[in-house]
């Protein structure tokens, strides 16, 4: 028996027949496999349902709005609410956690960082890891950022 357990789908489908958890499978001839899905979770906007554009016990449909305020709490505690620029919103691993003002992704946060920031602002270049550059919290890239992330470095 194989199990999906705490999974969530949040991207968009093509095709008349999908699901949101496990597409367009053949459930009832695949006698060699039986299926179980516990606690999975897929955007109502994206599928008719969860598998083969059917409703499928253990999976749930939500808004994304749902998905984004509470989604990580549905999910288990391997799961934590991203920051507002962190995978469009929507849950993150535990691991998965970003180092604030990292936005070159080197693992540090240095000069190196508040350079890059400053080449984005002035449209010369893009940070790698877009979402660490947030220093604020609120879904923008600007100047305010900037100064929040040199005060952070002078005064590390």
């Amino acid at each position: 028996m194989k199990v999906v357990e705490n999974s969530y789908f949040s991207g968009t489908l093509n095709g008349e027949i999908n699901g949101g958890i496990a597409g367009d499978i053949k459930l009832e001839t695949a006698k060699e496999c039986t299926i179980t899905f516990t606690n999975c979770y897929y955007l109502n906007s994206a599928s008719a349902g969860a598998v083969n554009s059917k409703e499928y016990t253990g999976c749930k449909k939500l808004s994304a709005d749902t998905l984004k305020s509470t989604g990580a709490v549905l999910l288990g505690t391997q799961f934590k609410t991203a920051r507002k620029l962190q995978n469009y919103g929507c849950p993150v691993f535990e691991w998965q956690n970003i180092l604030l003002g990292d936005v070159n992704a080197d693992l540090t946060f240095s000069v190196d960082d508040i350079v890059m920031l400053r080449s984005y602002l002035v449209k010369i270049d893009k940070p790698v890891d877009f979402s660490a550059a947030d220093f604020n919290n609120d879904g923008l890239i600007n100047v305010f950022d900037f100064i929040i992330a040199k005060r952070t470095l002078i005064f590390k």
